[in-house]
C-alpha cells in the first residue's frame, strides 16, 4: 500500500504550520499592545485627566455613579474599577495607569474576538494589530 503523496503531506505541513503561525499571532499581538501601553507611563507625572480620576476614584461609590456627566472624563464604570483598584494596588502613577494598560490590552483581546467571532481568524487579528497600535 503505498504512503500518502508529496503533495498530501506538503498540505498538511502547510496547514499545520499555518495554524501555528495563527496560535502565536494572538499573543505576540497582546505582548505588543502592553508593551506599548508600558513604554512612557513610567517616565512621566500623572496627567491632569488622570489625576482628576484618582480624584473622583477616592469618593464613596454611591458618589462616583451619582456623577453628573458633565463632571466626568470618562464613564461612571470605568471611575468603580478605579475605586477598587487605587485601594487595592495604591494610588502611585504605575498603580493607576496599570488600570487603563490591562484594560486597553483586555480590548485589544476582546477585538480580535469580535473580528473572529464576524468574519473570521484573520479578521480577528487585523482587528486586534489595529487597535493593538
Amino acid at each position: 500500500m503505498p504512503g500518502p503523496s508529496y503533495s498530501a503531506c506538503s498540505t498538511i505541513l502547510r496547514a499545520v504550520a499555518g495554524t501555528r503561525a495563527h496560535r502565536l499571532a494572538l499573543p505576540t499581538i497582546l505582548a505588543l499592545a502592553a508593551a506599548l501601553r508600558c513604554y512612557r507611563p513610567a517616565r512621566e507625572g500623572l496627567w491632569l485627566d488622570e489625576a482628576m480620576s484618582v480624584r473622583f476614584a477616592r469618593l464613596a461609590l454611591p458618589d462616583i455613579l451619582a456623577m453628573p456627566p458633565a463632571r466626568e472624563f470618562n464613564p461612571p464604570l470605568y471611575y468603580a474599577l478605579l475605586h477598587f483598584w487605587v485601594r487595592l494596588w495604591g494610588e502611585g502613577d504605575t498603580a493607576v495607569r496599570a488600570l487603563s494598560i490591562v484594560l486597553g490590552v483586555a480590548a485589544v483581546a476582546g477585538a480580535y474576538r469580535l473580528g473572529r467571532l464576524l468574519l473570521g481568524e484573520d479578521a480577528g487579528l487585523v482587528a486586534a494589530l489595529l487597535l493593538a497600535t
